[in-house]
């Protein structure tokens, strides 16, 4: 974020449009959960999840929320602790996001 003008410079994630590509090191696929409040759920990392005014800010977040998450599991040595969230609920819109660490 540009703390100038309080504008964001770049996005910190991109959409995936066809989730089973093969991705890079170090780069993660994220499935997220959107309610229409805007608050995100990191579908598959419990414990994940953020809120925001908008759409971008509610994404952006969620990265962010990701990033220190995973920087904690992979500090201590440990692997990110993935699970398979289940299927969404109801009224979420699902989405695959990517995030380089």
């Amino acid at each position: 974020m540009n703390l100038e003008n309080g504008q964001s410079s770049a996005p910190v994630y991109s959409v995936v449009l066809q989730p089973w590509v093969e991705l890079p090191p170090n780069t993660f696929r994220l499935r997220v959960w959107i309610d229409s409040e805007y608050c995100v759920y990191a579908a598959d990392l419990p414990g994940c999840a953020s809120q925001g005014e908008t759409l971008d800010e509610c994404l952006t977040q969620i990265v962010d929320a990701f990033r220190g998450c995973a920087e904690c599991y992979l500090l201590d040595g440990g692997r990110i602790p993935f699970k398979h969230g289940g299927d969404r609920p109801p009224f979420h819109e699902e989405r695959f996001l990517t995030v380089t660490l």
